[in-house]
């Protein structure tokens, strides 16, 4: 994508996004970043190529039967919110990729983690924040016999936070 075709001269865009559109076709993991891409900047720049960037799981999802067969495990696939809401279409390419991968994967519905970007990090949301874990997510936390996975780095960071545990991306099992 040739960035002048959609970025004029006296543009506000930081040099990370310049950077970006200057590449042929970036693959993100950070589902929020991705999806930033494809709803947040077209919706303030018309003509803004929503197809810029592409998610990892759905070039891998391409490409999965040449992943070959691992270690099989049993995996519960966390989706962060943004990606759940805007994007449903990535966790089921995430389970198709880690099926292919030898692995067995539930993707259980689950809302919004609390960590909400910087939002459960401010300290006037801590209780606000553990009420949103506590509605989806804290269940899966309980008791688990599976190797559990999540998407979204804040999804993860607020596991660590409330649990101590550590989740990993699920490109990790691959």
């Amino acid at each position: 994508v040739d960035a002048s075709a959609i970025v004029d001269s006296d543009s506000t865009k930081t040099p990370l996004v310049l950077a970006t559109l200057s590449v042929e076709t970036p693959v993100v993991i950070e589902p929020a970043v991705a999806l930033l891409h494809v709803h947040e900047y077209p919706a303030i720049r018309p003509g803004y190529p929503v197809g810029a960037v592409r998610l990892i799981s759905d070039v891998l999802d391409q490409r999965r039967a040449a992943l070959g067969s691992r270690s099989p495990a049993t995996v519960t696939l966390l989706g962060h919110c943004t990606e759940r809401a805007t994007a449903p279409e990535s966790l089921a390419a995430w389970t198709r990729v880690l099926t292919a991968a030898g692995h067995t994967v539930s993707a259980p519905e689950v809302g919004c983690c609390g960590m909400a970007g910087i939002f459960g990090h401010e300290a006037a949301n801590q209780d606000l924040s553990r009420a949103l874990w506590d509605l989806t997510w804290a269940q899966h936390f309980e008791g688990r016999d599976s190797v559990m996975v999540a998407t979204g780095y804040s999804c993860r960071s607020q596991a660590k936070r409330l649990t101590g545990t550590v989740l990993r991306h699920p490109i990790h099992l691959l």
